[in-house]
């Protein structure tokens, strides 16, 4: 968002407030909303943060950036949020988010066993159209569509003896073989987009 010239955002689902911090520290006047726990300890210390549901924020000028990381798959009315969102920023403003896919390579794999099914912390995880049609009733464009999975090698050996091989010792020595051959795969799948979640730009239109 720095790279995008954004001097006002908005982090929807801020959590602890590490984005936020981390955008005042570029000098980007950053705040965030978020309802939660974390997010009340992290404005009682004084993080220009707002512990109330999205709804209820009322901006007093226009967000040239929102971010929304990790947030769309636990709201019941997704569209509703983005079209806040929207009403809330300027031309041309620049939207951030990440989400699970449905359309990645781990997804097809492990099927219902995809970690990411997990209800009712998750409520839907969707494919890349799924997100595109999202984007649009909210009233974005996207303009690059990026995949990752943070999967490094001791997370590809804990996935590993998670889904397939178990844990004992010779499992063990089996899946940090793998692991290790496994690593460059996995990072081409994240390239041509196919990795667990999105990381999505878009703009309002």
């Amino acid at each position: 968002m720095h790279d995008r010239g954004c001097r006002r955002v908005l982090e929807v689902g801020c959590g602890a407030g590490f984005f936020v911090e981390a955008l005042l520290e570029l000098g980007i006047d950053a705040e965030g909303v978020d309802p939660g726990p974390q997010a009340q300890r992290a404005a009682a210390r004084g993080l220009p943060i707002h512990p109330i549901w999205l709804e209820d924020h009322h901006p007093s000028a226009p967000y040239d950036g929102v971010a929304m990381f990790e947030l769309l798959e636990h709201l019941p009315e997704p569209v509703d949020a983005l079209r806040w969102c929207h009403r809330w920023m300027s031309s041309r403003a620049t939207l951030a988010l990440s989400t699970p896919s449905a359309s990645g390579l781990p997804a097809r794999i492990l099927g219902r066993r995809f970690p990411m099914l997990c209800p009712p912390n998750h409520l839907e995880v969707f494919t890349r159209r799924g997100v595109a049609a999202l984007l649009q009733r909210g009233g974005f464009r996207p303009f690059r569509w990026q995949s990752f999975s943070n999967l490094d090698h001791a997370a590809l050996q804990r996935s590993l003896q998670r889904f397939f091989l178990g844990t004992s010792p010779p499992a063990q020595w089996a899946s940090a073989a793998i692991a290790t051959l496994a690593h460059p795969p996995v990072q081409l799948i994240d390239r041509i987009g196919l990795g667990i979640s999105f990381e999505v730009y878009a703009e309002n239109h």
